[in-house]
């Protein structure tokens, strides 16, 4: 058996159907909550899960080939520790569980302050303090838990090289997608171009986007006011997205658009199809989900250079542009309309080969096997 650790998060229904499709009743998830009370938000395959209380409950490891961690937590740090040695740990990295630790500068400077303003200056001060916590870590929870870690499928590899590097460790590489291009795109954007000129800011209430030097840049376009500023904040810290729905406003009046509120995929697809040009103000890897939908449509996806997704997405071949190519422009530049025809059939065949079903299922198949044939003669 396949032991999952996750929360109750909006994409582990895709691994519940990925793992359950190449391993049928071979998969155990357990969902970490704090009380039996709790009402499931995100996961919908509620009857292929298992409520757990870990301060009530012990793990019984007894049927269990390999461990699965769903995005690294505090609590799957104590819960790795105590693993027992000949069990392999395989972690499936999200991007913000870990990279606070190697990526020193997450944050442009005016979002750093409101991050000091809102949070402290423990967090906008990462960028001076990482070294030190670096070289403690090994001695701290965390630090033992990535080490006790045998496998690691980040979303890019390069992360995982920096992370390796970055931290002292040797973790192995597995592939694995939450989703793919299929269930991403479904039938209704199949054959849709991009139908608008509005300009996407981000992915979540999450300080990483840098929204505020994404609303500079956009203020600095002459033709800003002919478009909505649309920024998807429903998932994230809700003191962040307020500040940033009174900055948007401030900026942009009746032009900004801020989603505050789940919607269902068709209708989110909707706003996006609706967008010409994105920026992904990111310095790390974050929003591959909507890159991957708004590069299908024809959209024109602005990432700033240092973010390790922009060479990874440039090295595969994909239509991305650099924030920094449009900053040298200068004050009353315009934003280029939607991709060409030629390069958003170039984009969606090389996101094809990337993650389209027979690829991700295959790679989920590989790690269920690797460790559901084995005897459980791991070595550590």
């Amino acid at each position: 058996m396949l032991l999952h650790i996750c929360d109750d998060e909006k994409f582990i229904d895709f691994a519940i159907s990925q793992f359950e499709e190449v391993a049928p009743g071979k998969n155990k998830f357990l969902v970490l909550i704090d009380s039996y009370r709790h009402s499931f938000t995100y996961i919908k395959q509620t009857d292929k899960v298992v409520p757990f209380v870990l301060q009530e409950n012990t793990l019984n490891y007894s049927q269990v080939k390999a461990v699965i961690i769903h995005y690294l937590t505090e609590e799957k740090c104590k819960i790795i520790n105590s693993i027992p040695a000949h069990i392999p740990v395989v972690w499936l990295f999200w991007g913000q569980d870990a990279q606070k630790s190697f990526t020193d500068i997450n944050y442009k400077p005016k979002t750093n302050a409101l991050v000091r303003r809102l949070f402290g200056w423990q967090e906008s001060t990462l960028m001076y303090t990482n070294w030190a916590r670096r070289l403690v870590l090994p001695y701290k929870e965390r630090g033992k838990a990535l080490r006790r870690i045998n496998y690691c499928a980040p979303v890019i590899s390069n992360e995982l090289d920096l992370m390796n590097r970055k931290l002292g460790l040797s973790l192995k590489e597995l592939a694995f997608t939450y989703g793919y291009l299929e269930a991403i795109i479904p039938d209704s954007l199949t054959n849709l171009r991009i139908n608008g000129k509005n300009i996407l800011v981000g992915n979540s209430s999450s300080a990483a986007c840098n929204h505020i030097e994404s609303f500079d840049l956009i203020k600095r376009s002459n033709d800003w006011q002919d478009r909505k500023v649309i920024v998807p904040l429903s998932y994230g810290n809700k003191r962040y997205r307020n500040e940033i729905v009174r900055i948007g406003k401030d900026y942009f009046g009746e032009n900004f658009v801020p989603i505050i509120d789940f919607m269902p995929l068709e209708k989110y697809n909707a706003y996006l199809s609706s967008c010409s040009v994105s920026i992904m103000n990111h310095n790390r890897q974050q929003a591959l989900g909507n890159i991957i939908i708004l590069l299908w449509l024809g959209a024109r996806v602005y990432m700033d250079t240092v973010n390790p997704l922009f060479q990874y997405l440039v090295n595969k071949g994909l239509a991305v542009e650099s924030v920094q190519s449009v900053m040298e422009q200068g004050v009353g530049f315009s934003f280029e309309e939607a991709l060409s025809v030629d390069d958003v059939g170039k984009n969606r065949l090389i996101l094809q080969k990337l993650f389209k079903r027979e690829v991700v299922l295959n790679n989920t198949k590989h790690i269920a096997d690797k460790f559901l044939n084995s005897q459980n003669t791991f070595v550590l």
